[in-house]
């Protein structure tokens, strides 16, 4: 039976590749939740808006702009600060993605090794065989004689 010397190292590549997984996994879904907050906070933005602008057309409180043109304000500035929290999860996923693609890299590695040491191994238990089985030959073509 053939045993692999780097089984323990192949294992421990496979874990690392595991786990870094899960963590691009984790952070794809932030980034999904952090663009789904940003798309609430842009149609937000677009519905006090338009309000804004009906309101304006008929009579209205220099109040009621004060208020919708603060609210305003801050909506925008959410909009900023959740802009940049995307851009930092999008450059932690594609960090987190390269160190995925580099453990899998490393584990395929390992696995070529694997396969090249079974073929090796099946190898050398042909030509053992196949000598065996002219052994064989040989000797009853002798007795044959």
């Amino acid at each position: 039976m053939y045993k692999y010397n780097l089984q323990a190292l192949l294992e421990h590549r496979k874990f690392i590749e595991d786990m870094l997984q899960k963590e691009l996994s984790v952070a794809k879904i932030e980034l999904n939740e952090e663009k789904s907050k940003l798309d609430s906070i842009q149609r937000k933005e677009r519905d006090v808006s338009s309000t804004l602008k009906e309101i304006k057309k008929g009579k209205i409180t220099s109040q009621d702009i004060i208020m919708h043109h603060n609210y305003l304000v801050r909506l925008n500035e959410e909009l900023i600060e959740l802009k940049k929290r995307v851009i930092s999860v999008e450059r932690l996923c594609v960090k987190k993605r390269a160190k995925v693609v580099e453990a899998m890299k490393n584990r395929r590695t390992l696995e070529k090794l694997k396969e090249k040491g079974m073929q090796a191994y099946t190898d050398k238990l042909l030509k053992k065989e196949q000598e065996f089985v002219n052994e064989i030959a040989v000797n009853r073509f002798n007795r044959n004689r």
